[in-house]
């Protein structure tokens, strides 16, 4: 069985940190053997099920791990449609992993340390950094945090995207994780109950559904990147005013 390093050699230099004591080893990853022999999506996604009574036993860094690790990961990007939020809900909502770590209530903690440390500028942006932000978006993760803690991630969500911006030769879609990296920081200011950001997205349905995690793949381009300016416009200065608060 090759192990998830074996198969992704520079995965702990973008994590930053050594991968968890006690972490899940998947039994087949795409591409294996054992994986192309299977006919049916639930054969996959069954397949890569981590017991439960194993789950119990794992720290909250190693069940991040495991969604960090899991073989489906990919699939977002490929198969995603409606929203970020509903396609993330579709692909976690029965995931034994993602269930466990709904229940730990350090994982809020856990995911804002791991944020911390993950380089933007990963060979695989979209798994490393996109999904990481869509997970530390869900409003049961930020609201474990404390303000500070919430401030932290927003302005370490501000750094990761300035350094992405600068470095295109590292990550050609770099415009387009914007998507995400503003998701995050939209749903900290709501999560925070910041009021002129509040009143903004309940006023606007445009803005609204950018917090939602509406899907702008299904726009053409030119129009995708004038709302995505438009709006990330205004989120940065609803941002920086919530920083300075």
């Amino acid at each position: 069985m090759l192990l998830f390093d074996e198969l992704f050699p520079d995965n702990a230099a973008y994590m930053n940190m050594q991968r968890p004591r006690g972490s899940y080893n998947y039994p087949v990853y795409p591409g294996t053997k054992k994986w192309t022999s299977f006919t049916t999506g639930q054969e996959m996604v069954d397949a890569c099920q981590i017991p439960v009574k194993t789950l119990h036993k794992m720290s909250t860094q190693a069940v991040i791990q495991a969604i960090w690790e899991y073989p489906l990961l990919g699939d977002f990007f490929v198969f995603h449609g409606g929203t970020y939020q509903s396609t993330f809900e579709n692909m976690f909502s029965s995931n034994n992993a993602y269930m466990e770590f709904c229940k730990r209530a350090d994982a809020g903690v856990n995911l804002l340390e791991r944020y911390v440390l993950v380089d933007p500028l990963t060979p695989m942006p979209r798994l490393a950094s996109q999904i990481l932000e869509i997970l530390i978006s869900q409003p049961v993760f930020l609201a474990q945090l404390s303000k500070t803690e919430r401030k932290t991630l927003v302005e370490t969500a501000f750094i990761k995207d300035d350094l992405r911006q600068k470095n295109l030769e590292h990550n050609s879609s770099a415009r387009f994780n914007k998507h995400t990296t503003f998701l995050l920081i939209s749903r900290v200011m709501v999560a925070s109950n910041y009021i002129p950001y509040f009143n903004a997205v309940t006023s606007s349905e445009d803005l609204k559904a950018y917090n939602d995690g509406w899907d702008l793949y299904g726009f053409g381009f030119s129009y995708m990147g004038d709302y995505l300016d438009n709006h990330i416009a205004l989120i940065i200065n609803f941002a920086n005013n919530f920083l300075n608060e």
